[in-house]
């Protein structure tokens, strides 16, 4: 690490180290650390070795530490899906978006030409901005085909809307994706609570929305000492020509670390200032893409600005406490117990778990984890 320019490893000296390394015993323990050791008695819980977001139980005796784990049930491993999308993918898609957008037909036509194509056989790819989609998407939770929201689709609105017209009643309001996501989130029924997609899929949907119908003010002036008034406007080739050079740094350009060191940007959209050289129109673009994603929630502009706030907040009052709450596996019961559903739920009465659901079940000052398994099924059947 030290050769390879560590910044932890940059005073280390390599021949003093291998001097000291020498004065080891070959077989067994340096006495110094036998000469610390006594000292650790009885220090395992202060000195709190584990994660302090996931903390573990104390130290215990031997026997009780056996019936603990005699008490404890078994693990379990489930599939669960892993969504490796985040913001910085979303805003380099919005990019390359704006980049075809601004290009001319020919232009369009060469690049499609040299483009990859990727076929997925058995698959049916469904248009996410138009009405149904939702119901197509997640038939269980949309039984009847109903209850979906209102899209703003420029290019086909006024046909989906001619449609929609004929099914719906005259009086009927219009749902925005804003109102319907929050109204979804807070849906009790049990298809919806259980789904593990559905809300990331609603949060995503509500995200490219707001990029896309987000209106665009930006004025894409540079200084020009040549010029009256030492500035002018970019052209359209200009403007275009700056979207493909920050598209093409951000897969195979170099940016410039705190150390002065260049390293790959690897698809990071946050690198991308900080690589040198960019012309005058790469760097408005940036600039634009910024100011154009510092009030849409879930992206790195959204963040920055929250710890601007929060730096602001601790030169202002002093530095702060931040507490995490992590239950440990002996109090997930907390869980359960701020888990809803409707009582009359096919779902909850179908597997007797109804009472779970409610205000007052499980109680949170019994460690289930201690009852016999004759307790347990007893306090589940009768309550």
């Amino acid at each position: 690490m030290h050769r390879l320019g560590h910044p932890s490893y940059a005073n280390l000296d390599e021949d003093l180290v291998r001097e000291r390394a020498k004065a080891l015993p070959e077989e067994g323990v340096p006495p110094e650390v036998l000469k610390v050791l006594p000292r650790l008695d009885g220090a395992q819980d202060k000195l709190q070795p584990q994660k302090a977001a996931t903390p573990c139980d104390g130290m215990e005796p031997t026997l009780e530490a056996g019936q603990t784990f005699a008490a404890q049930r078994g693990r379990a491993i489930v599939a669960e899906g892993l969504s490796r999308q985040d913001a910085n993918e979303i805003a380099v898609s919005a990019l390359q978006n704006m980049t075809e957008e601004v290009m001319t037909k020919a232009e369009k036509e060469a690049a499609a030409a040299g483009q990859t194509l990727e076929i997925r056989t058995g698959n049916k790819f469904l248009d996410q901005f138009q009405p149904y989609y939702f119901a197509e998407a997640f038939p269980f939770c949309f039984k009847y085909a109903t209850a979906c929201p209102d899209v703003a689709n420029t290019t086909k609105q006024q046909m989906e809307e001619q449609e929609r017209q004929s099914r719906r009643k005259a009086d009927a309001p219009k749902v925005g994706i804003e109102d319907w996501a929050a109204a979804m989130a807070r849906r009790v029924e049990t298809q919806f609570r259980r789904d593990w997609t559905f809300s990331f899929t609603v949060w995503n949907f509500l995200f490219r929305t707001m990029v896309n119908l987000q209106k665009n003010t930006y004025m894409y002036a540079v200084p020009d000492s040549t010029v009256k008034g030492n500035k002018r406007m970019l052209t359209n080739k200009e403007i275009l020509d700056g979207g493909k050079e920050v598209a093409q740094k951000l897969h195979h350009g170099l940016y410039t670390d705190i150390t002065g060191e260049l390293k790959p940007v690897k698809g990071d959209l946050s690198k991308v200032p900080h690589v040198p050289g960019l012309s005058n129109a790469a760097r408005m673009l940036l600039n634009n893409l910024e100011c154009r994603a510092r009030n849409i929630p879930g992206t790195h502009e959204t963040r920055k600005t929250m710890r601007h706030q929060t730096h602001a907040n601790r030169i202002c009052y002093g530095t702060a406490l931040f507490v995490t709450f992590s239950p440990s596996e002996r109090d997930t019961t907390l869980m359960v117990r701020l888990a809803r559903a409707r009582q009359s739920d096919p779902a909850v009465l179908q597997d007797g778990s109804a009472k779970f659901q409610s205000r007052s079940k499980p109680e949170l000052d019994v460690e289930y984890f201690r009852l016999s398994p004759e307790a347990l099924a007893e306090d589940r059947g009768g309550g």
